[in-house]
């Protein structure tokens, strides 16, 4: 398509009709890397607990993490918070 024929399609279109599918290709893009944000938070697990008197704080990405390590986590953080709920009764 040539330059002339272009501005002939165009001349008559307001700009801000163009103006306005750049924002909404801005607004679906945002919503994109939002949802891939969202996931993000969703997959990640923090731990805070004290070890030694010294208070600790551990961060998992549970997206890389397999279905077997994740079972194993959940049995361990079970295990020792049952036995910290026996300590203090």
């Amino acid at each position: 398509m040539s330059s002339k024929n272009y501005e002939k399609e165009t001349r008559g279109t307001p700009p801000y009709v163009q103006n306005n599918n750049t924002c909404r290709i801005k607004k679906k893009t945002s919503r994109e890397s939002l949802k891939k944000n969202k996931d993000r938070q969703l997959s990640i697990f923090n731990a805070k607990f004290t070890l030694n008197n010294v208070p600790c704080e551990i961060e998992y990405d549970l997206s890389e993490i397999s279905l077997e390590n994740l079972h194993n986590l959940a049995i361990f953080t079970t295990q020792n918070s049952s036995n910290d709920n026996k300590g203090d009764a």
